[in-house]
């Protein structure tokens, strides 16, 4: 089949070239040597070569969809894609001929709305890339469904798409180790007895998009199948299940202030409950009346079930990801490792990184490893590779503490502390449960009354690790807010950053570009600014916008990033650094890695 884009491109180079080449026909001193060379290369040696500097090896084979592909950084990425010699698939609402007016023949149309996960789900079948213009009409609700919840049906379905992909090819790497044993070859046909080989190159191609390390459906799935276990056969083991799927909840500190107190008095000073509700979560509540005590809920790898019996190894896994309810509570994530020296011995670190909650729905929190601090300073950064224990701890705010005990007392009279502190965990069960929410979804607080510091209540859904990628697979277009109007702009932002929130959860790789103020220009005409300052420097045009989303496509320094992107402007007082030149066909397709490999990560 004829690919009528490069055939036009190929066109073009060899009209252009023949062009050049004959206006220095009459240029003087020319040799009959040179109108020689001439005729050699318009015969085809110049023509038969690669058809022109934009193309791209990695797009070869590459379906990239395009949500917004009707507006107008959505057009010029599609223009841009094909030139380079991508599969361009476009995400629109409608069919009808003005739509399909504005985009290429070449682009693939596939009718749907990024609002309905289905008819996303749909268009991303078989892409490898995304890319996401979208833009909504600046009303709260308007950006809302379409800005946050467009990004995160967007997210949901590139997941899926990417485990149904990295199913299949299991299945093919299973199939070809079949194969090449051929004294086994019908063994593990079931996933039971094989052991695939990570060093073959079949193997290494396939990476997990996360890795389960707890979850609410799953535990649920088991307590069910443990419940008809044990109605079917009282004596099966399924009766002997742990009441909290292997997670520790208990009581940890340097026990100040509780002085002889043995544990029975300590946790009745500072109660904890837990427990899994109905849909599988982890309840684990109570409240810190002590000083020097903490809650702390924790899980050993070792405890985490993994297929053919191989051990759980965080090794190549770049952050941690809960999906969780906190009630507003500031709550500190923690992660334990081991190492054996040389003489045997054991040595266990242990690493902290705090976060936030939101006040009133689910929200799913990601903390790269690089984010975790040991807890006894000069100790060595976190390694993935030896981590065997992850959890979450509570600890009370020392305001709090010491308002309740005041300055010299060490601990609350029994009988008042338990009065107090018991009331609240009477029930595990609880009817009022937080809506569930997206990805990282961000809003304003809305506590409907005052709320006891040292109170907490976590209703934990699952735990993931997200391993670490070399190429984004979602480019998000997302702005500063330079150039709204003011009555506008705040709306804009904060469902901009909301959908931001809800990609840097999802667990893809990604990047996300914050343009400055578009303009209608051709691009390439001055230098760019690449900066994580969330302020632009001047305006860019929807071209460069469009080139540089390409670019970072398979840009291993534009992975995980976030960073703002405008022209370089230049005055009597200051000059900007020109970190990134468009376009500079002689830099290659990666000419804007020396500008990416300054910004930060995982922002």
């Amino acid at each position: 089949a004829i690919n009528p884009i490069v055939l036009g491109r190929k066109s073009r180079r060899a009209v252009d070239l023949a062009w050049r080449q004959f206006t220095q026909l009459s240029a003087p001193f020319r040799s009959s040597a040179d109108v020689e060379e001439l005729e050699r290369d318009l015969e085809g040696a110049a023509v038969a070569g690669p058809f022109c500097a934009y193309e791209v090896p990695e797009a070869e084979g590459r379906m990239v969809l395009v949500a917004g592909a009707t507006g107008s950084v959505g057009r010029v990425v599609c223009n841009k894609l094909l030139l380079r010699g991508y599969q361009v698939r476009a995400l629109v609402r409608d069919l009808d001929e003005g739509t399909l007016a504005k985009l290429p023949d070449a682009v693939e149309a596939v009718k749907g709305d990024v609002t309905d996960l289905r008819s996303v789900q749909r268009a991303l079948q078989g892409c490898d890339k995304c890319i996401c213009c979208i833009k909504a009409p600046p009303l709260r609700k308007q950006l809302e469904k379409v800005e946050v919840g467009g990004v995160r049906n967007l997210a949901v379905a590139m997941i899926r798409n990417k485990n149904a992909m990295q199913h299949k090819l299991r299945k093919e790497a299973l199939l070809t180790q079949q194969i090449q044993d051929l004294g086994t070859p019908l063994e593990g046909a079931n996933g039971e007895g094989t052991t695939m080989d990570t060093s073959s190159p079949t193997s290494t191609a396939i990476q997990v998009t996360k890795l389960a390390l707890s979850h609410s459906k799953y535990i649920a799935a088991r307590r069910d199948a443990a419940g008809e276990a044990a109605a079917g056969a009282p004596g099966e083991e399924g009766r002997e299940r742990h009441p909290l799927d292997h997670w520790k909840f208990q009581l940890k500190g340097p026990w100040t202030g509780l002085g002889q107190m043995s544990e029975a008095q300590a946790y009745k000073l500072n109660p904890l409950k837990s427990g899994i509700l109905t849909n599988g979560m982890i309840r684990a509540k109570g409240r810190i009346t002590c000083r020097g005590v903490y809650a702390e809920l924790s899980k050993d790898l070792a405890d985490i079930p993994q297929a053919h019996g191989r051990d759980v190894s965080l090794a190549g896994f770049e952050a941690i990801l809960f999906k969780l309810y906190g009630a507003g509570k500031e709550f500190t994530a923690v992660i334990y490792t081991e190492k054996t020296d040389a003489q045997g011995k054991k040595h266990r670190q242990t690493f902290k990184a705090p976060f936030k909650t939101h006040h009133w729905k689910e929200c799913a929190v990601r903390i790269p490893f690089s984010r975790f601090r040991p807890m006894i300073a000069g100790e060595p950064p976190l390694d993935p590779a030896q981590i065997v224990e992850f959890g979450i701890r509570f600890v009370p705010p020392k305001d709090a503490l010491n308002d309740l005990l005041g300055d010299h007392d060490d601990s609350p009279s029994e009988g008042a502390s338990l009065a107090k502190a018991m009331a609240p965990l009477d029930t595990l069960e609880d009817p009022d449960a937080a809506p569930p929410g997206g990805f990282g979804v961000q809003g304003n607080a809305r506590p409907k009354q005052e709320r006891d510091p040292l109170l907490f209540n976590l209703r934990l859904d699952w735990v993931k690790a997200i391993p670490g990628g070399t190429e984004p697979d979602f480019v998000l277009v997302s702005c500063t807010g330079e150039g709204l109007d003011a009555d506008v702009r705040q709306n804009v932002i904060q469902a901009k950053k909301a959908a931001e929130a809800s990609l840097r959860a999802s667990g893809l790789g990604y990047t996300i570009v914050r343009p400055g103020p578009l303009v209608q220009e051709p691009g390439g005409q001055r230098a760019l600014v690449l900066e994580q300052t969330e302020q632009s420097r001047g305006p860019i045009s929807y071209a460069d916008v469009a080139d540089v989303c390409i670019r970072t496509l398979h840009d291993e320094e534009a992975y995980n990033k976030t960073f703002e992107v405008s022209q370089e402007m230049a005055s009597n007082d200051e000059m900007y650094e020109l970190v990134g030149v468009m376009p500079d066909r002689s830099a290659g397709p990666r000419s804007l890695a020396p500008a990416l490999a300054r910004l930060e990560k995982n922002t």
